[in-house]
This record gives structure tokens, sequence and C-alpha cells, in this order.
């Protein structure tokens, strides 16, 4: 099989018949032999391999070659499967952070009405449960831009409207 990754770490083995050499790739380890090698922890190189019957992966020393760094995919000795590096998606990224808002929203409202902070004034039934789904949509917005904005910016506010309107005012 042909490995391509970056070395990981060159091992050192002590034995009674000399040192002996590993390489670290992907994960896994492959035996080098006694030949130290030309190529460094973090070097992305190329070589042959195979696995022997105890299980154990051997690397030929001779097909040993560096390459430049992959970038978008890497494969990997023992399965032979393509990982994929990951990229930035901000679609992705914004549907994440507006469901962690929004999250964020019905705790702070929880709290509130736990707190009795929330005046319904003369409201009840549907238009109670219409003022805390505007509460829950006002503060997703804000938390949803704060954390876009890295922080809390005036511009964003929450209107809430006086409790004692009707809900057409609001």
């Amino acid at each position: 099989m042909i490995v391509t990754g970056q070395i990981e770490k060159i091992a050192i083995k002590k034995t009674q018949y000399g040192d002996y050499y590993d390489a670290y790739v992907n994960g896994t380890k492959y035996g080098i032999g006694k030949k130290r090698p030309a190529f460094s922890d973090g070097d992305w190189v190329t070589f042959e391999a195979e696995q022997n019957e105890k299980g154990f992966y051997n690397a030929d020393p001779t097909t040993f070659k560096k390459v430049e760094p992959k970038t978008k995919t890497s494969t990997t000795a023992s399965t032979g499967e393509t990982k994929r590096t990951w990229v930035p998606d901000d679609k992705r990224q914004d549907s994440i952070s507006y469901q962690a808002a929004r999250n964020s929203a019905l705790v702070f409202v929880d709290l509130l009405l736990k707190a009795e902070k929330v005046d319904f004034g003369k409201m009840k039934g549907a238009d109670s449960i219409a003022l805390l789904e505007t509460y829950v949509d006002n503060y997703t917005t804000r938390f949803f831009e704060d954390t876009k904005n890295l922080g809390h910016k005036a511009e964003v506010s929450v209107s809430l409207g006086d409790p004692n309107d009707s809900l057409e005012n609001i």
C-alpha cells in the first residue's frame, strides 16, 4: 500500500541487535529498520508499506519521498479512507449561532418569568402568549447579533413595548 501523510514522530527502539526506527504517520506506527531516516517530525512523506503476519506495519525505507503538505484531503494507511479537512460554511455557522441564540432567549425569558419581571398588564390568554413570543423573538435577534458582532452593539435593541398597550401597538 502507498501511504501519504505527515510524520508525527520518529521513535528509536534500542535492542540487543542495535537501534531500530519507527515512524508514526496518520496515527499508525511503521517499522523502518536500522537505518536512520532522512526526514524529521512534521515532514510530509509518501512511501510503500505492508502489514506483516503479526499485524504490524513495515515501511520500505527505500521508497520514502518528501512531498508537499496536503491541505484538502489525506489518506489514512490503515483503512485507506479519505478524510476531508473542515471547510467553513457561513450559512451552517449562522444556523448554529441562531439556534444557540434562540435557546438562550428561551432560557432568559424563562428566568424573567420566574423572577416575575414580565408585566402582562391587562393581557390575558393569546395576547400574553403573543407577548412572550415577542420577547423570545427580540432576545433571539439580540443574542444572535451579539454573537455575529462578538459583543453587544447599542444599535441592536429589544423593543418590548408597554405591557398595558394592545398587542397591535408592539
